[in-house]
């Protein structure tokens, strides 16, 4: 198994018909459709999810507890029509009211025409950092991804499952309707994983199928009294915390065939 399988079967692209919900606040319920549905955290003020329960249904779901972004470009021409002219140029683009992208200073003499351009992420509404008292996310049937985002810092006594079907569950982003691992994580104040985290009594189970289970919690200080299961299926999980993180009392169990990284 590969960290990120881009063929793994919940790994599936947006189509026109799949109906859009927003993860709901704490204490409330969320039943999404019997069709392929994406449920994402729309305007919520909170980083938290606190006793929630989101349930995908049937079909192929996506559920993104990742913040919501695309992929934008700044770009920026200047020109300099006398010989004898002279400038600098700089592109900036804000990504979020915390994180912007700005191009090096280019320096300009002469006549000139000169096009710099800077790529970064945009997002729109803020990822879970926190979830936490008895939250429940089920993909339920279907070949569902469950995305946790790359700002997760505390997951304790709740539930992830994905249900029957061939379900991925992992700490990817969903940006621009693509999936990504996080397989090299910036620990900076951009962002990442963990930033002295704690995972305790938290439940994964793949349920049903051939599921995928790719959990990195860089930064992660402990993992204890949590159970990470494929269940039922060939079932793959990679589990990976800091190499001086305690994980104690704790389960990794499989279905049929288990793959443990």
């Amino acid at each position: 198994m590969v960290i990120y399988s881009p063929g793994h079967p919940a790994l599936h692209s947006l189509t026109s018909n799949m109906a859009y919900y927003g993860i709901p606040s704490a204490g409330l319920v969320l039943s999404a459709s019997n069709n392929d549905d994406v449920i994402e955290r729309y305007g919520l003020s909170t980083a938290v999810v606190s006793a929630t329960s989101v349930l995908g249904l049937d079909g192929g779901d996506i559920i993104n507890l990742g913040a919501i972004g695309v992929n934008g470009r700044s770009t920026g021409t200047f020109t300099i029509n006398a010989a004898t002219g002279s400038g600098t140029q700089s592109v900036t683009l804000f990504g979020s009211g915390t994180k912007s992208y700005t191009t090096s200073v280019v320096n300009l003499s002469g006549a000139a025409n000169t096009v710099a351009q800077v790529s970064g992420v945009i997002t729109s509404f803020k990822g879970s950092r926190t979830i936490v008292a008895d939250s429940q996310i089920y993909g339920n049937s279907g070949n569902d991804s469950i995305y946790l985002g790359n700002f997760l810092t505390s997951f304790a006594s709740s539930t992830i499952g994905g249900g029957a079907g061939n379900d991925l569950i992992g700490t990817y982003t969903f940006i621009s309707s693509v999936a990504e691992l996080n397989t090299t994580l910036n620990l900076s104040a951009a962002g990442g994983i963990g930033i002295g985290g704690a995972t305790n009594k938290a439940f994964v189970e793949g349920g049903g199928g051939d599921d995928t289970i790719q959990l990195i919690f860089s930064g992660y200080t402990s993992n204890s009294g949590s159970t990470i299961q494929g269940s039922q299926g060939n079932d793959s999980i990679f589990f990976q915390i800091d190499a001086s993180a305690a994980a104690t009392a704790s389960q990794f169990l499989g279905g049929v065939v288990m793959t443990l990284f």
